[in-house]
């Protein structure tokens, strides 16, 4: 299974929602189906949540995706993604691709097929999708 990361994630931000809502990391844990340790490890900073565990938290506490990990200031595609709880398998059949074609695509390598559709999945606008695939590209021609 392929993840999806993000390097806004904040430790010391999902830390505060927590004791901001009132819940202990084992209620945190309860409420989210994850284990305490791996709420501790999160809170931490030793691991950052997958996309879907990520937008759990979130859930659980209340709170917008932004609140735990802000957007940067030109986020990739991945870290739209991210935000949406998603994982290159989930993308793929709604790209109409395989997993590994999608996850070019979500990489800048090729061209987003139906940008409509993908920014409905993400729950962004389509300029948005559009400039996360040109952030995309632009990471993977630099780095």
């Amino acid at each position: 299974m392929t993840r999806q990361r993000a390097h806004t994630f904040d430790p010391e931000r999902l830390e505060a929602a927590r004791r901001a809502a009132g819940y202990s990391q084992a209620q945190l844990a309860l409420r989210t189906g994850i284990s305490v340790s791996t709420v501790s490890a999160y809170v931490f900073g030793r691991a950052t949540p997958p996309g879907p565990t990520f937008v759990r938290l979130a859930e659980a506490l209340g709170v917008p995706t932004t609140d735990l990990a802000p957007l940067s200031d030109d986020p990739p595609l991945r870290e739209l993604i991210w935000h949406a709880g998603l994982l290159v398998e989930d993308l793929a059949p709604i790209l109409e691709r395989s997993a590994l074609h999608t996850g070019a695509i979500l990489r800048g390598d090729y061209p987003i097929p139906d940008e409509p559709t993908l920014a409905k999945a993400l729950g962004v606008p389509v300029d948005q999708v559009t400039a996360a695939w040109h952030a995309a590209r632009r990471e993977r021609l630099e780095g």
